[in-house]
């Protein structure tokens, strides 16, 4: 007999049955009527509705095929995939169809720290799809091969594509009565499209008002980041109020953006978008300068000038180390904080590239050593008058505890840059980076350049390790990308003590996890970055030899059939 499906904090039941014919499906067993246990009635709306963009689908749902006889995906209780027919439906119409069966209904939730969706059965099992194609729902717990995406259809409003972490899409092939379902298709077509049914009481609410209240605040960081400069207080209400002012009259242009941005990438479609987010992060300070009159319009022309003048802190050769005066110092957890140095003139960048560092250097009272360590800002590398860095305090560990200790207004010497990958834009088709801890910080500033840069289509993937969830750094912008570039950008999180409710990898960074996510070794143009704690490299890659000795590639890379030369390690 199949249950009904039962949600975790019903109060009471409220039946919906439907008569039918008795007859069975492919799986053998009869069809029965959905029991769905109801809600409060001032909260119940257990109609069925269509999802139409990504961030709908939550709570049970049907997936709809775009079949010749209706039908959709379900599961029995020995978790086998196969296709059922809609009984529940008005003239073959998708946009109309309900469940019949509770087999036939999948709970979506997203995946937490990114933008995948899980989908579980009803019998308690997640919805997967092996490397094969084959569908199954056998698995308790979420892997790789339990998220999937969903992709607006561009072609027809209100339909999805669904694609799972291989980037293979789920399709129907129509060989017998009922469809077959697997999830291997390469590409797109009307046999990828699905609708997606859902309970109108789980679609989101839009809160208009709330909505722009957020997306009209702007940090004074971010204010000097578009301005080029220190800005004064009093500067900084003006432009705040002029950002207001003109983001509340572009709410059309505004809206083009979030469509544009639910829809499929196509080719040089990036510039539409850098151009949307440069309006809605600088047109106030454009305005505000702009308003100014003569002395307004004089600043403006002096930052214009300024841009293509930058003179750089750090030139590397004979240089030597410049002193950097602290600014300010954030907590970031519980031993990890973010410095930020100024750099000597305030229309100064830092002078970096793509991948660079500069190395750090303190002499203790009584140490007969300087101590010495290599560090990659946080910052951009355009940004003026300061760097950022995120430095992780370990026991021991002169350098860090020194900088945990510092108070601003207190100095350090740097010296740079240090060379590492040079990287240019398309330079890889597929970049795969391997993490844990502070490790991030040359990952983000590669990651960064990527995707700042309109003509960059380079896909990523991160698997990231850490101890804890608090551990994960820059874990906001690195969400920030996944939502913005679903297609070209994915994270996958690993944590040594996960909270109860975490549903991403657990324990260590495995052979497993790397074989399922990562592009394969003779996938074309592929790099692999490796940077971590000696643990990590010693799992994964093997240590480096020195600076400039990469080393032999061994450990889980080396295993999985990757060379030598399309492994980097930081």
């Amino acid at each position: 007999m199949v249950k009904p499906l039962s949600f975790k904090g019903d109060k009471k039941t409220k039946k919906r049955k439907r008569a039918i014919d008795g007859e069975k499906d492919p799986a053998g067993a009869d069809e029965k009527a959905v029991s769905v246990p109801g809600v409060s009635v001032e909260d119940e709306d257990d109609t069925w509705v269509s999802a139409e963009a990504a961030a709908d689908v939550a709570g049970p749902v049907v997936f709809a095929l775009p079949s010749e006889i209706p039908t959709c995906i379900a599961c029995d209780s020995f978790g086998k995939v196969f296709t059922s027919r809609l009984e529940n439906i008005v003239d073959k119409d998708l946009a109309t169809a309900e469940p019949h069966d509770v087999r036939q209904v999948w709970v979506a939730n997203r995946v937490a720290g990114t933008e995948n969706i899980s989908f579980k059965g009803h019998h308690g099992r997640y919805l997967g799809c092996d490397k094969s194609g084959k569908l199954s729902a056998n698995r308790e717990a979420i892997s790789p091969e339990e998220s999937f995406v969903c992709i607006p259809s561009p072609d027809v409003p209100g339909t999805f594509w669904i694609q799972t972490l291989r980037e293979g899409f789920l399709s129907i092939s129509e060989t017998g009565s009922l469809p077959d379902i697997k999830g291997d298709a390469s590409d797109t077509s009307f046999n990828t499209t699905f609708r997606i049914r859902m309970q109108a009481r789980f679609k989101p609410r839009l809160k208009a008002s709330k909505a722009e209240k957020a997306r009209e605040k702007i940090s004074r960081k971010e204010l000097e980041e578009v301005v080029g400069r220190r800005l004064e207080d009093d500067e900084v209400r003006k432009l705040k109020k002029a950002r207001r002012e003109v983001f509340r009259s572009a709410q059309p242009l505004q809206n083009s953006i979030r469509r544009y941005a639910t829809e499929t990438p196509k080719k040089s479609s990036n510039g539409i978008l850098y151009a949307g987010a440069a309006a809605a992060a600088g047109f106030g300070v454009y305005y505000y300068l702009s308003n100014q009159g003569t002395a307004g319009a004089g600043a403006a022309a002096a930052a214009a000038k300024q841009v293509g003048e930058a003179k750089a802190t750090f030139t590397g050769g004979d240089q030597g180390f410049v002193s950097l005066r602290l600014d300010q110092v954030e907590n970031i957890n519980h031993n990890t904080k973010r410095f930020r140095f100024d750099l000597p003139e305030k229309d100064q960048v830092s002078g970096l590239q793509i991948a660079s560092a500069l190395l750090a250097k303190y002499k203790g009272p009584g140490d007969e050593k300087a101590v010495l360590r290599p560090y990659t800002p946080v910052s951009d590398e355009d940004a003026r008058g300061y760097l950022d860095f995120i430095i992780k305090r370990y026991p021991n560990g002169p350098m860090s505890e020194h900088m945990h200790a510092m108070k601003p207004d207190q100095r350090l010497e740097f010296k740079g840059p240090l060379p590492k990958y040079p990287w240019s834009e398309n330079k890889h088709e597929h970049v795969a980076m391997i993490t844990g801890g502070t490790g991030i910080t040359p990952m983000w500033q590669v990651i960064r350049a990527i995707f700042k840069n309109p003509a960059d289509k380079t896909k990523v993937t991160l698997v990231f390790g850490n101890l804890t969830e608090e551990d994960i750094l820059l874990k906001k912008e690195l969400q920030d990308l996944e939502n913005t570039y679903p297609q070209r950008f994915r994270a996958f999180y690993v944590l040594d003590t996960p909270p109860d409710h975490w549903t991403q990898g657990k324990g260590h960074i495995t052979k497993e996890l790397l074989k399922t996510v990562l592009p394969e070794p003779k996938a074309g143009n592929i790099k692999l970055f490796v940077c971590g704690p000696p643990g990590l490299y010693k799992a994964v890659s093997g240590p480096k030899v020195s600076p400039s000795d990469q080393g032999e590639l061994t450990g889980i890379l080396k295993d999985l059939g990757y060379e030598k030369e399309q492994v980097y390690k930081f």
